[in-house]
């Protein structure tokens, strides 16, 4: 059985940022799908997986900033 839920190292967490959320933080291939995003309140995450090694992790977005709209 795989062990998905394999906790982040740092050196995982800041490739993962690095490459701006596009490659699988631990093996590295760009084969990974997310879930719709879900939000509360300032937070959004979404839940994402790794096609190729079947682990899964959560992306958590947070707000930074407000545009004007029209």
């Amino acid at each position: 059985m795989i062990d998905r839920k394999q906790v982040l190292t740092q050196e995982q967490k800041k490739y993962y940022l690095d490459h701006q959320g596009t490659r699988c933080p631990f093996c590295k291939t760009d084969n990974i799908t997310a879930e719709s995003m879900q939000s509360d309140c300032d937070s959004a995450w979404c839940k994402v997986f790794c096609e190729e090694c079947l682990k899964d992790w959560i992306d958590v977005y947070k707000l930074i900033d407000v545009e004007s709209y029209a």
